[in-house]
């Protein structure tokens, strides 16, 4: 079996396991790191509205979103962030994050673009996490197909 199949195969049972609640510790730890990945990110985004992306401001949030994806692929192989509506889920756990009414969220972030999420396969670099965040808080680079742009872009 090669690493991909291996890999896909272990977390479709570590996600069947906490979904059944059989593994409620995993669950947890599933929820908790997806939880400050989303926040980190959706940060990250946010602050682009007041600091430039080369600011000193951003690499201490960004290193953690690297430890954080890396400590999740750790456990779980690829990381899905999917968004619906108000709802965030990290492959297949709802994080519950409480917000402000009216106030943006990232699925409303990403849907700028036309996108409901993001899979990450490894950490992103520095200077890929960077570009990342820049085209996410920016318009979107085409108006008639911004996700298309974006895939481009990435």
């Amino acid at each position: 079996m090669d690493e991909l199949a291996k890999s896909q195969e272990q977390l479709g049972k570590a996600l069947e396991r906490a979904k059944m609640g059989e593994d409620l510790d995993l669950a947890g730890r599933v929820r908790d790191m997806g939880e400050r990945l989303v926040r980190i990110l959706y940060g990250l985004i946010k602050m682009t509205e007041i600091h430039d992306i080369d600011n000193a401001a951003f690499l201490k949030p960004s290193e953690e979103f690297e430890t954080v994806c890396q400590d999740l692929m750790d456990l779980l192989g690829a990381v899905h962030i999917v968004t619906v509506e108000d709802q965030v889920f990290v492959n297949d756990i709802r994080i519950r994050l409480g917000r402000a009414q009216n106030a943006s969220s990232l699925g409303t972030e990403l849907a700028t673009h036309q996108v409901g999420g993001l899979t990450f396969h490894q950490a992103p670099s520095p200077d890929q996490f960077k570009l990342l965040i820049q085209i996410l808080s920016g318009d979107p680079l085409s108006e008639d197909t911004p996700r298309a742009s974006l895939i481009d872009r990435l």
